[in-house]
């Protein structure tokens, strides 16, 4: 793309959104304007689920959506309630301030908690009943992605080692990553495709029935100075070609549908994805309200448990880079930096250790053994350094260690899986 033209994954309309928002909101000039952006190809958002799930369910005769995961999720029994031995409900969602399909995913609860299919405005996210359904949503999250691939690897690898149900119940991703992971290449990068068998378990994809958004890959022209008529004319032409049928057969080879929606032939019900679907569009609220929306979610988020385990072996004593700093001096401040980033009420504790070890590749069984090996030592009095809890009514404060980061202090070594 020439200086003057946005365009590609990251910057999808909602984002366009908020970046006017922001700048507004800074004074700043606005580069992007309130036209209607035009697409270059589209994909909706999906709730990824590994097929023999989702037809417990009921798919694909039944419509589903966010109820249905709010029902599982909160039910003691999870799969149970269904006469199903998945244990309990799984969610896997990216985050909203990095990623589309974790932005849309919340936006998406947060209209199926109002019961909307548009104009949804600033007072509604706020409403207590809708705040308990998202807050329901987001607790059955059992791990938070910057990107939806970090899911589809690891499922991939669970897949591998035949445990492909029991990593993760359902993952909020685009429709296209459904057939990305189906064919063996959860990357979607056509270099790789290929290079893996398909899974054993595929993974379908439910069209929440309350609605759901598109990603629709939005072209923009920026409003500024340097964009003069020229540039103009020549953004329009590049459109234009990209909009036609030989681009939009490429976009369509990789299981995009058109720039106004159409499905194309890899958009198929024997590859997870259904081509009528999805019944209810969602139109992203406005600038001001997705803000809102965004900014909740660290509110409203599952709450962290982190375990932060600190080499203090003699190696780390090593003196490293320009500054003098040794190894432990450096990964004490990338530690409380890390701290820095908790909620107010997110828990951490430390453990230091001088022993090396070294993990074992994370099994069902292996992760069953650390969390029986690991209990009593996260109970032992000498073990956790915790985060501080704000009170009912305080202001929250950004979570900090109690008392400063142990010098020699040891406990034995630690294993960490996400299981």
């Amino acid at each position: 793309m020439g200086r003057g033209l946005m365009s590609g994954r990251p910057h999808r309309a909602p984002w366009a959104g908020l970046l006017r928002q922001r700048t507004t909101a800074r004074d700043a000039a606005d580069l992007v304007g309130d036209a209607q952006l035009p697409s270059l190809a589209r994909t909706p958002l999906v709730i990824a689920m590994p097929k023999p799930m989702a037809e417990a369910l009921g798919w694909p005769a039944k419509a589903l959506g966010w109820g249905d995961i709010l029902q599982l999720a909160q039910d003691p029994q999870g799969w149970g309630r269904i006469g199903k031995p998945y244990g309990a409900f799984k969610l896997g969602k990216t985050n909203p301030n990095f990623s589309t399909s974790g932005l849309h995913a919340t936006v998406g609860a947060y209209f199926a908690a109002t019961g909307l299919s548009s104009d949804l405005q600033q007072a509604d996210p706020v409403k207590p009943a809708v705040v308990d359904y998202v807050r329901g949503v987001e607790s059955s999250v059992v791990h938070y992605g910057d990107t939806t691939l970090t899911f589809l690897s690891n499922l991939q690898k669970a897949d591998d080692a035949g445990q492909g149900l029991t990593y993760v119940s359902a993952v909020t991703l685009e429709e296209k990553s459904v057939w990305d992971y189906n064919s063996g290449n959860p990357s979607g990068d056509p270099a790789t495709l290929g290079d893996h068998p398909k899974p054993k378990i595929p993974l379908v994809g439910i069209y929440p029935k309350e609605g759901t958004l598109f990603s629709d890959n939005p072209y923009v022209v920026l409003r500024a100075p340097w964009v003069d008529d020229a540039k103009r004319a020549v953004a329009a032409d590049f459109l234009t070609y990209v909009q036609g049928e030989g681009s939009q057969r490429r976009f369509a080879d990789a299981a995009f549908r058109s720039f106004d929606g159409k499905a194309g032939p890899k958009i198929v019900q024997s590859d997870g994805m259904l081509p009528t679907e999805p019944k209810v569009v969602l139109n992203p609220p406005p600038p001001p309200v997705l803000a809102g929306v965004q900014d909740s979610w660290e509110r409203l988020r599952k709450r962290a448990r982190v375990l932060l385990v600190l080499d203090v072996s003699g190696s780390m004593g090593q003196q490293v880079g320009s500054e003098g700093a040794s190894k432990l001096d450096l990964a004490k401040r990338a530690a409380s930096s890390a701290v820095d980033l908790l909620a107010p009420d997110d828990q951490v504790s430390l453990w230091s250790s001088r022993r090396a070890w070294t993990a074992p590749s994370p099994t069902a069984s292996s992760c069953r053994s650390a969390r029986q090996a690991s209990a009593p030592r996260l109970s032992s009095p000498r073990s956790p350094t915790s985060a501080r809890v704000a009170a009912p009514g305080s202001t929250p404060r950004r979570a900090r260690p109690r008392r400063p980061w142990p010098a020699s202090s040891t406990h034995p070594a630690s294993m960490r899986w996400w299981c």
